[in-house]
C-alpha cells in the first residue's frame, strides 16, 4: 500500500501541476498585433491610357513607348492567306535593345487568333514583331 501512495502521490501532483498551467493560459489575453492598412486602386477603377495601337503585315519594330505596372497588350493576328498556319510572335524590347526578361513574349501558331497579355513590369520598351500574317496591337496601361 505504501508503494501505491508513493507513485499516485507524485502522479497527482505532476497533474495538478499541468492543469493548473493549463487553465492559467486559458485565462491569459491574447497580446494584439499592430496591423498596418494599405489600400489600393483597383485595376478595373484605374484610368486606362492607350499608349500605342498599330496595325501591320508581316515583322515590325515598333516606336519606343513607356508603361507604368501593370499594363496590357491586346492583340490579334489573321493568317488565312497563308496555305499553312501562321506563327505570330510579339517580343519586348528594353529601350536600350535587350529583350525583357520580365515580360515574356508572345508566340502562337494557327490560322488566326486574338487574345490579351498581362505584364507587371513597367518601364520604356518597343516591341518586335515576326510573322507573315496582318496583325493589330493596342498597349494600354
Amino acid at each position: 500500500m505504501k508503494l501505491v501512495f508513493k507513485i499516485a502521490i507524485p502522479v497527482v501532483i505532476v497533474l495538478a501541476v499541468i492543469g493548473g498551467v493549463f487553465a492559467y493560459n486559458q485565462n491569459k489575453k491574447p497580446t494584439p498585433v499592430p496591423v498596418k492598412v494599405v489600400t489600393q486602386t483597383k485595376v478595373e477603377d484605374a484610368p486606362v491610357k492607350k499608349v500605342l495601337n498599330i496595325s501591320g503585315s508581316g515583322s515590325k519594330k515598333t516606336e519606343v513607348f513607356t508603361v507604368g505596372t501593370p499594363w496590357s497588350m491586346g492583340y490579334s493576328y489573321d493568317c488565312t492567306d497563308s496555305a499553312t498556319q501562321g506563327v505570330f510572335q510579339a517580343a519586348v524590347y528594353e529601350s536600350d535593345g535587350t529583350i525583357s526578361t520580365d515580360n515574356q513574349p508572345i508566340n502562337v501558331m494557327g490560322k488566326g487568333g486574338e487574345d490579351i497579355a498581362t505584364f507587371y513590369a513597367g518601364g520604356t520598351y518597343y516591341l518586335t514583331i515576326n510573322t507573315t500574317c496582318k496583325w493589330k496591337i493596342t498597349v494600354l496601361n
